[in-house]
C-alpha cells in the first residue's frame, strides 16, 4: 500500500482531470484516449486511433461477475496472476510501470449498454482514414472486433495517451 503524502506528490504531477480520477471510483466516466496503431515491421503507416468511451473506474478484477463465473467454470487461473510489471499507486486506480515510471488507470469496460460501446476512429495527420485501410498490415492484437475488445473487461490506459476525461481537455 502507497502512503498518503506518496499518493497526494503522484496525484499532484499529473493533470487536474487525470487527478480528480482518483476521486472517482468505481463511476461511469467519459474517456478519450489516442494511440499508435501496431504494425508488423516495416508497415507502419503513421496512423493513430481515436477512442472515446464510458468505462467504470477503479473496479476490482477480483469482484467482476464474468471473472468469478469464469473462475468457476476454469477457463481462468483460480488465482489472480497478480501485476507483472506494474505495482499500484491507488489500489484499482493508478498504477505505475516498474520499467518506464508511466502511469496508467485502470478501466473496466461497460458491458449491455449502447450508450458506452466506444467510438473508434483512425487518424492520418488529422485526417479520419477507413479502418480497413488503418488496419493493413497490422499486429493481430489490433484486430479485435468491438464484441473481442468488450470482453476484454479490465485494461490499462496510460495518462499519456488521454485526450479529456468527462470532456475536460487533459
Amino acid at each position: 500500500m502507497t502512503s498518503t503524502a506518496i499518493i497526494a506528490d503522484v496525484l499532484a504531477t499529473l493533470p487536474a482531470p487525470v487527478a480528480k480520477l482518483a476521486t472517482l471510483k468505481g463511476q461511469f466516466v467519459r474517456l478519450a484516449w489516442i494511440r499508435p496503431v501496431a504494425y508488423k515491421k516495416g508497415q507502419d503507416k503513421g496512423i493513430v486511433k481515436e477512442t472515446v468511451a464510458t468505462v467504470r473506474i477503479g473496479v476490482e478484477y477480483d469482484a467482476i461477475a464474468a471473472v468469478l463465473a469464469q473462475r468457476a467454470a476454469g477457463t481462468i487461473p483460480a488465482d489472480n496472476q497478480g501485476l507483472i510489471g506494474r505495482h499500484w499507486i491507488i489500489e484499482n486506480v493508478l498504477l505505475q510501470s516498474d520499467k518506464d515510471r508511466s502511469y496508467m488507470v485502470r478501466c473496466a469496460m461497460v458491458k449491455n449498454n449502447d450508450g458506452c460501446k466506444p467510438n473508434v476512429r483512425y487518424l492520418k495527420d488529422g485526417v479520419e482514414v477507413a479502418r480497413e485501410v488503418a488496419l493493413e498490415g497490422t499486429l493481430a492484437s489490433e484486430n479485435k472486433t468491438h464484441e473481442q475488445t468488450a470482453q476484454q473487461m479490465i485494461f490499462d490506459l496510460k495518462v499519456q495517451n488521454l485526450l479529456s476525461v468527462n470532456g475536460v481537455a487533459v
